[in-house]
């Protein structure tokens, strides 16, 4: 699987629509960690509803949201993005 890396606005529908096992994170971070406030590998579909939660109640629906191929890749990304 390879994963084109976007920024979009995390709907429902795309999250139902992402692929699986795709490193999915919220672009809004937390002020007391600078972590993002969702982050998580997109799990099968038919346990997206339950991610769709998750989602929801990290307040990260709706809001910007970057895919990655997987972990590894957001981290490479975001030392880059934090330290040039």
């Amino acid at each position: 699987m390879t994963v084109q890396r976007i920024t979009i606005r995390l709907s429902k529908a795309v999250a139902l629509a992402a692929p699986d096992e795709a490193y999915l994170v919220s672009n809004c971070y937390s002020e007391s960690t600078a972590k993002s406030i969702f982050e998580e590998i997109v799990v099968p579909l038919e346990d997206r509803e339950q991610q769709w939660e998750r989602v929801v109640a990290a307040q990260a629906n709706h809001r910007n949201c970057r895919f990655f191929n997987n972990k590894k890749e957001y981290q490479d990304w975001l030392d880059k993005a934090l330290h040039g």
